[in-house]
């Protein structure tokens, strides 16, 4: 066997077996790279140091801190403006729906629907009024809602980004630092980063995730029709009692929203209401939208404070941490 592995080594030309050799050596040389890279033979140590560390950090606080800073500045612009021509519409619509409702053919049906919700258990005069102001009053309304809701997303998004930023960039910088007691507080310190990072990110989705305005439309219906419901509440109260005597002796037309409307006193007493109706109404839903509008400004203003305050809360902390040297 030795002899016949001798004879192919002698058959083999020059070449040959300076290939071999050559394949035999890298070998050893990829061998010996991996292992010392197992065993970080020949490293040369690293010289980024913990001040250095610290120096960065503080300098990435201040730098997302600016860039927040600029966030809440242009949201505090933008909202004093937002939702602003959408209710403008919803304010011009309100004459025009007030106007609809004022009818004498819509308020009597409204007024019969009244009274024939009342012992039905029903809820179709509420959904008639939704169908005269939701297109003119509550829809303009939501866009509003919308738009302010969009410009206090685009600032919680940024300080969200901002925030992650901050803490993926700690987190690279402390793997520059070479093994050893050092790196173990500076693990510790990026964990504690970590901590104030989730506090701020559960509030970011949580109000990312909170639309402001939610109910708007329910709010407008049930205002409008609770005004139409009190302006005419004596004429469905008598309605009621005739309906209910009307039930002793059979169905008969007691649901007949016009006749009912229509017997006599009913009809003058409508329109004796109707002279009121419009001036009353019109304050209401201007009254209404205004709320509306504000409630929403206030509610963005509120949680925008309060997420830029928390934000800056917690790189105060960190830069606190940093200069009392706690590393």
């Amino acid at each position: 066997m030795k002899d016949q592995s001798k004879s192919i080594v002698a058959k083999m030309s020059f070449f040959t077996k300076l290939q071999l050799v050559l394949v035999i050596i890298a070998l050893c040389a990829l061998l010996f790279s991996a292992l010392s890279e197992k065993f970080q033979w020949f490293r040369p140590k690293s010289s980024y140091t913990v001040e250095e560390f610290k120096k960065e950090v503080l300098e990435k606080s201040r730098y997302y801190q600016e860039k927040n800073n600029a966030a809440y500045e242009e949201f505090q612009r933008e909202i004093q403006n937002a939702g602003k021509k959408h209710f403008r519409t919803a304010a011009r619509n309100v004459k025009k729906a007030v106007k609809e409702i004022s009818k004498f053919a819509t308020s009597a049906k409204l007024v019969g629907m009244i009274v024939k919700d009342k012992f039905k258990k029903t809820n179709t005069a509420q959904q008639k009024v939704s169908g005269i102001i939701s297109p003119l009053i509550v829809s303009p309304c939501t866009s509003g809602a919308a738009e302010i809701n969009d410009v206090l997303k685009k600032f919680l998004l940024q300080v969200q980004e901002n925030d992650n930023q901050f803490h993926a960039e700690c987190a690279q910088k402390l793997e520059k630092l070479p093994k050893g007691n050092n790196q173990k507080a500076a693990e510790k310190f990026v964990r504690e980063i970590g901590t104030f990072h989730d506090q701020t990110s559960t509030l970011m989705q949580k109000y990312i995730l909170t639309a402001i305005g939610t109910g708007i439309e329910v709010v407008l219906i049930r205002q409008t029709f609770s005004a139409f419901a009190r302006l005419t509440a004596k004429i469905t109260a008598k309605l009621g009692i005739s309906a209910a005597l009307s039930l002793a002796d059979g169905p008969g037309i007691l649901f007949d929203t016009f006749a009912l409307v229509g017997a006599g006193w009913a009809g003058y007493e409508l329109y004796d209401v109707l002279k009121v109706m419009p001036d009353k109404m019109e304050k209401t839903l201007f009254q209404a939208i205004r709320t509306c509008q504000n409630d929403m400004r206030k509610n963005a203003i509120r949680q925008a404070a309060k997420a830029y305050q928390m934000s800056k809360k917690n790189m105060e902390n960190i830069t606190q941490k940093v200069q009392e040297n706690s590393l």
